[in-house]
């Protein structure tokens, strides 16, 4: 039979209580990504749908954010995430 002492006993419940933390935080970050997604990808059916034209861009931290066009007959509008 296996004889453990404490230390190793409160080291193994310290490890995998780390696992089981880290686990559980990237599966709830990768939800809310999931769920963010659907909602990003549902405005852009609907804006394509009212006319828009839009262009995806991305910078050094990969983040992703997009330009807006609509062409109307008075003139165009734009607007983008950068604040341009």
């Amino acid at each position: 039979m296996f004889r453990f002492s404490v230390r190793e006993l409160f080291l193994i419940t310290a490890v995998v209580a780390l696992v089981m933390g880290w686990g559980l935080d990237h599966w709830d970050l990768t939800a809310k990504y999931r769920a963010a997604s659907a909602i990003a990808n549902s405005l852009e059916h609907v804006l394509v749908l009212d006319g828009w034209q839009l262009e995806w861009t991305s910078d050094h931290s990969n983040l992703r954010g997009y330009r807006a066009t609509r062409k109307a007959g008075d003139g165009t509008t734009s607007f983008d995430t950068a604040g341009h």
